[in-house]
């Protein structure tokens, strides 16, 4: 559970008082971020490489090339948040199912493509990377 300065910290980022980089050294700051900002080794999961520093979200309508939606969240941040995350259970991701459990090794900080899904109905297309 978390407590009440790591509720105050998560209320400024969601309200926009302070940006979600602002918000991760905050929480390293009071020691919550403490176990976001320790990934999974690399070699754990079977990839090598330096380490990423932010989660990149992008969504793309029709065919512009230019992002409708640009999120970049610091690592950090998004690995604390997934703790909260069921730790049983399934995702539908795109076409496929994807165990909650597993969604932390996707975060292992390695930069590159995590996930790319199409709707072709709706003419659009969602980006998820580590940068």
């Amino acid at each position: 559970m978390p407590n009440d300065e790591v509720i105050r910290i998560l209320n400024l980022v969601a309200e926009g008082k302070v940006t979600a980089e602002d918000g991760a050294r905050l929480l390293d700051a009071v020691g919550a971020g403490d176990d976001a900002a320790s990934a999974a080794p690399a070699a754990a999961s079977g990839r090598a490489g330096a380490k990423g520093k932010s989660l990149l979200i992008r969504v793309f309508k029709g065919e512009s090339g230019k992002p409708h939606v640009n999120v970049v969240v610091p690592l950090a941040l998004a690995k604390w948040a997934l703790r909260f995350a069921p730790k049983q259970g399934h995702v539908r991701v795109g076409d496929r199912d994807v165990e909650v459990g597993e969604l932390d090794q996707w975060l292992d900080g390695v930069p590159g493509e995590i996930l790319t899904v199409h709707d072709e109905d709706e003419g659009e297309r969602v980006e998820i990377s580590v940068r």
